[in-house]
């Protein structure tokens, strides 16, 4: 797992080797992509707010930190220590 360093209390459960240009478009929303791999759609984050909100729905999630442009994104599900 890899934690997320500007997210409190979260790692990512499953990431995926896919990235965000490789994804299908949702013309209707552009901030949600489908894996055609995983057979879902895939909300993208650009913030802790987007994140969490996603997360505690199960989405699965693209997370592009806005103040980390040289960070690598992340695709994948999420699971907090609890879990």
């Amino acid at each position: 797992m890899r934690f997320v360093s500007d997210i409190t209390n979260c790692r990512f459960s499953f990431l995926c080797n896919m990235k965000w240009d490789e994804l299908n478009r949702i013309e209707s929303t552009p901030s949600v992509r489908y894996c055609q791999r995983c057979e879902t759609a895939v909300h993208l984050c650009r913030n802790p707010a987007d994140f969490d909100r996603h997360a505690e729905k199960g989405h699965c999630i693209a997370y592009f930190p806005e103040s980390q442009h040289d960070q690598q994104e992340l695709i994948g599900l999420t699971r907090r220590p609890a879990d």
